[in-house]
């Protein structure tokens, strides 16, 4: 029992690791730019989506 406790505890450990690493990834990611831009790209696509659904609920209604 106490041999499998020493391995989950060591997992945990990698695990941490992974996560800074990932966070730190995130991090310059951010500082970069990238992720931003992608962002704001998603953001736009979405309320552009949405107001052509507007405009396509105008016509329908119109006609």
């Amino acid at each position: 029992m106490n041999e499998r406790r020493g391995v989950t505890n060591e997992r945990r450990g990698v695990t941490n690791e992974n996560d800074e690493f990932t966070n730190e990834i995130e991090a310059f990611m951010n500082e970069s730019g990238p992720l931003t831009y992608i962002k704001k790209g998603c953001v736009e696509i979405a309320a552009s989506s949405n107001l052509l659904k507007d405009i396509m609920v105008n016509i329908t209604l119109a006609i």
